[in-house]
């Protein structure tokens, strides 16, 4: 044990600069990405996130490292795979659930609004971060004698670029494949294969510090490390270390985030030379990415291309649009020639040549996405440099996606559902997109014009970040109107074991006034309209639409002035809530839209809503809607209607009578009913009265105006 720590004290101090031939190659290179994947035994989901991990890995050969943490109550078992680096790397992440991962250590806000985020969206981040030059590239070699079993780790790190800061850290993980042990939902019994396994952080916790960091720095570090014959949890059995199923990961971050690029060999004899796909260059484009329009008007947005390539490169060079009226226009300049195809461009390394990309909208409404691509002619195979820019001109009503992963770790997509349910109504002033898109709108200040939001939020989590949060009550606060479905939403924001922050939590509170009761389940099988004004509605069947088995629609409670206006098959268990305090509107359904199973009334309950956002119902002050079980109809005096609420759970009949006595109208009522719409256009004005009338009893007479 002496000569162990012995080791590793002269490991940390054995810095070399430029000693014997450096390996590491000197050309710029992309990010590889690695994303450390918190696990356990226990965890049911755990498989599905090992399967994505190894998925995203075969999808990019060589360009990512796969680390296992076994930690927390899940990895809590007999055998005992956890790290004494587990717990302090989870805490700085913000590891709320299981699998959850950290790809390259980074925060991407748009998924999630820690590091660590659902499996869904490690693929997501991961393609983010392989086209981005890595400021230095990382060559790894590793011997290792089977007498001593002294591992010796040769680092070197070529800056490519000066680091965004000056200080980093060398990370040296130890990894170990094949250990057979149990894991549920595995299907192996305890044979599962347990791959990428963390047994020792070699640079310790957080990593050897390195200070030289700018561009054309060479920097060699060696480490030792006795490999025990086993390892072990606290008083657990320890777990053998088979030399032959091990790998050694060395990665370089800023701090204890954000990681620049990692490489993994094996740990008898394994080399790496740094290699990753070399990098192009890169389009610089406005920080300001989307641009109001104005019919007829030309929008410009200035670039600049540039080649990280020595002496002079072919670029290919084209204009890609997406959701694009046909009335709108789009083209790029470079070098004063305008294009609409595919142009070849010669750029000199350390010259950037200017571009500009045009788009002109034409009368029809629309949120357009425009990306302009640059690819290497003699590098095909290289990442493709993208930017993308955006046009919104005219857009009233916006469908968002939420940003979320989905709760399964599938991929699934909604918004045809949301698209139809619009054509269903009179808009022709829409867009559908996505929650980072709708923030960049709001940066901006580019959402003056928008009137009504429909957040397509699902099944995924999650459900909001703060930055959505955020601009979303501003939204409302400027007196714009909030539809949100999807189930799991209250849980995921209020339950304490899903996402929620303070800021969420607010939003649910505070603007849809929503409260959490509890998760729901299959037995919420119907969606049952209770009052105004989806009364008419009829019931829907739910879809299992996420599998038979992923059923959760939230069983939620009215808070602060909220009025139920769906509920469950149980009629106590309330399903969806509306809110108005006359500066916003909003509407909530503890289910995703796309899970009521009957098309017409799907898109009859987000018609009424958007009837009703924009006025088109009779705009009752929430003071009546609150006391319509107390029985005075609204509007009173009436013109060709009215609404009267009623409260009976019997039959009755409805009759009403002119000022001297004389029955003008009878008409019979369903128990259970809740407010009756009359048609009064019959009648002739002036002054009658009416009352409800049951086998068992009969209300008080209440007044009715008409008014012509």
């Amino acid at each position: 044990m002496k000569k162990v720590i012995l080791l590793l004290v002269l490991a940390s101090a054995s810095i070399y600069y430029v000693v014997g031939q450096s390996f590491v190659v000197t050309t710029p290179q992309e990010k590889n990405v690695v994303l450390e994947e918190f696990t356990g035994v226990n965890c049911q989901y755990c498989p599905d996130g090992h399967a994505r991990a190894k998925d995203l890995s075969e999808s990019k050969p060589g360009r990512v490292v796969l680390v296992m943490l076994h930690q927390g109550g899940y990895a809590d078992a007999t055998p005992d795979y956890r790290t004494i680096f587990g717990d302090a790397l989870a805490s700085e992440f913000g590891v709320a659930g299981y699998p959850i991962g950290a790809v390259n250590r980074e925060l991407f806000p748009e998924v999630d609004a820690t590091i660590a985020m659902n499996r869904g969206g490690w693929a997501y981040a991961a393609y983010q971060k392989f086209p981005e030059q890595t400021p230095v590239n990382i060559g790894l070699k590793t011997t290792f004698d089977s007498e001593t079993r002294e591992l010796t780790v040769n680092v070197e790190l070529y800056y490519t670029k000066n680091s965004p800061v000056n200080t980093n850290y060398i990370q040296v993980a130890f990894l170990q494949d094949s250990i057979k042990g149990p894991q549920v939902n595995g299907g192996a019994g305890s044979n599962y294969n347990h791959m990428h396994m963390l047994r020792h952080f070699i640079t310790g916790q957080w990593g050897d510090q390195v200070t030289t960091t700018t561009q054309g720095t060479l920097v060699q570090r060696t480490y030792t490390w006795i490999v025990p014959e086993s390892i072990g949890y606290g008083t657990a059995t320890k777990i053998p270390i088979i030399i032959e199923n091990c790998k050694v990961a060395a990665y370089v971050s800023e701090s204890h985030k954000n990681v620049f690029t990692a490489v993994e060999v094996a740990a008898t004899g394994g080399i790496h030379n740094g290699e990753t796909a070399i990098y192009i260059g890169e389009i610089a484009g406005p920080t300001t990415q989307i641009q109001s329009g104005v019919t007829a008007q030309t929008n410009n947005f200035a670039m600049s291309l540039n080649s990280s390539l020595s002496g002079t490169e072919a670029f290919k060079v084209f204009i890609t649009p997406e959701n694009v009226p046909a009335s709108w226009s789009y083209n790029f300049e470079i070098n004063s020639t305008t294009h609409t195809d595919t142009v070849l461009v010669n750029i000199v390394s350390g010259t950037p040549i200017a571009a500009l990309v045009h788009v002109t909208p034409g009368a029809d409404a629309g949120l357009g996405k425009f990306t302009l691509t640059m690819i290497s002619v003699t590098n095909p195979d290289a990442s493709p440099k993208k930017f993308d820019v955006y046009v919104i001109h005219n857009i009233s009503d916006l469908i968002v996606r939420g940003s979320g992963s989905w709760g399964d770790g599938l991929e699934y997509n909604f918004d045809q559902v949301f698209n139809d349910a619009m054509i269903a109504t009179t808009c022709t002033t829409w867009a559908n997109t996505n929650a980072g898109v709708m923030n960049k709108a709001f940066n901006a200040n580019l959402m003056a014009g928008v009137k009504n939001i429909y957040l397509n939020i699902g099944w995924s989590f999650p459900s909001l970040t703060d930055d959505e949060a955020t601009s979303l009550k501003a939204f409302m606060n400027n007196g714009g109107n909030v539809f949100m479905s999807g189930q799991d939403m209250a849980w995921d924001i209020s339950s304490g074991d899903g996402y929620g922050t303070t800021i969420t939590k607010d939003f649910l509170k505070n603007f849809m006034h929503a409260k959490f009761v509890n998760d729901g389940s299959s037995t919420n099988s119907s969606l049952v309209p209770t009052t105004y004004p989806f009364e008419n509605v009829g019931t829907s069947t739910l879809s299992p639409v996420y599998g038979a088995t992923n059923i959760y629609p939230d069983q939620i409670d009215t808070l602060g002035g909220s009025i139920c206006i769906f509920t469950y098959n149980t009629a106590t268990k309330k399903a969806g809530l509306r809110y108005n305090n006359e500066t916003f509107k909003s509407v909530y359904l503890g289910v995703g839209l796309e899970m009521v199973g009957d098309v017409a009334k799907r898109n009859n309950i987000f018609k009424i809503t958007y009837d009703w956002f924009n006025g088109l119902y009779d705009n009752m002050p929430e003071e009546a809607i609150q006391s319509l079980f107390l029985g005075q109809n609204y509007p009173n005096p009436a013109n060709d209607h009215t609404f009267i609420p009623v409260n009976s759970k019997e039959d009755c009949v409805l009759d009403i009578f002119d000022i001297n006595g004389r029955q003008i109208l009878s008409r019979k009522i369903d128990a259970n009913s809740v407010v009756i719409e009359l048609n009064t256009s019959s009648i002739k004005a002036g002054h009658y009265f009416y009352r409800l009338s049951s086998n068992s009893s009969q209300s008080k007479t209440y007044p009715l105006q008409i008014f012509r």
